[in-house]
């Protein structure tokens, strides 16, 4: 792997994190590398501006923060093809990242990239566009949403929860109707999240399936690795 430019990425308003940026970003920048760093969080999203801005490939993103760190990083630059190395610095949970600890010498990390001693572990990701129109004459009606770990199906009321009733195709073959508050699909990554809860498997992350399980008692739980059609 190249060095050449790199996004440092750290978890907002935790100075933990923003510290351990600054020294990665001054040993990268000592390695001739350009450096783009900046927070991530609810109310800081450094990544569109990071893509618009850079004229030549970005070889490496170094998330340090926790799984929402990662996983906001996930959805803005996977679609660049770019590689993630997420680091548990500041972060509450840790599933999708690698340990403090294991990142103590980064620059021993810095010569293994530069070096090629490393695998990249492809995920399964969510995209999710709302359509309207028949059937047979669908429009898109939004952007494309990506996701790592899962989306929700919902209606959309921010003062009242409302009951729905959700259709599920495969493959344009219906699966069943779901009536309740909403329908979450998630991926194997995000199977330690809501799966768990409604007391579903953890699916390893290399199997291209993904988990529904309702709740209620006269539907089966399904994993299925098609392409899923809500209505």
């Amino acid at each position: 792997m190249q060095l050449n430019q790199v996004i440092v990425s750290y978890k907002a308003g935790d100075s933990i994190s923003q510290r351990r940026a600054e020294r990665c970003a001054r040993q990268l920048e000592a390695r001739q590398c350009d450096v783009l760093m900046g927070p991530s969080g609810p109310k800081d999203n450094p990544y569109p501006v990071f893509l618009a801005s850079v004229t030549r490939p970005i070889d490496l993103a170094l998330i340090l923060g926790g799984d929402g760190t990662t996983l906001a990083a996930a959805r803005h630059l996977a679609p660049e093809g770019i590689p993630i190395l997420a680091v548990n610095v500041g972060g509450h949970l840790g599933f999708l990242t690698e340990s403090d600890e294991l990142f103590s010498d980064s620059e021993a990390v810095w010569d293994r990239l530069l070096e090629d001693r490393y695998a990249v572990q492809q995920r399964m990701m969510l995209q999710a566009t709302t359509f309207e129109g028949s059937r047979d004459n669908l429009e898109p009606m939004s952007d494309r949403y990506l996701a790592l770990n899962e989306m929700c199906v919902k209606p959309a009321s921010a003062d009242r929860m409302i009951t729905s009733i959700l259709e599920m195709e495969i493959d344009g073959e219906v699966v069943d109707q779901y009536q309740g508050d909403g329908l979450i699909v998630g991926t194997p990554t995000g199977s330690t999240c809501y799966t768990v809860s409604a007391n579903g498997p953890i699916i390893h992350p290399g199997m291209a399936r993904s988990p529904s399980l309702p709740s209620a008692p006269s539907v089966f739980p399904v994993v299925q690795s098609f392409c899923l059609r809500g209505r």
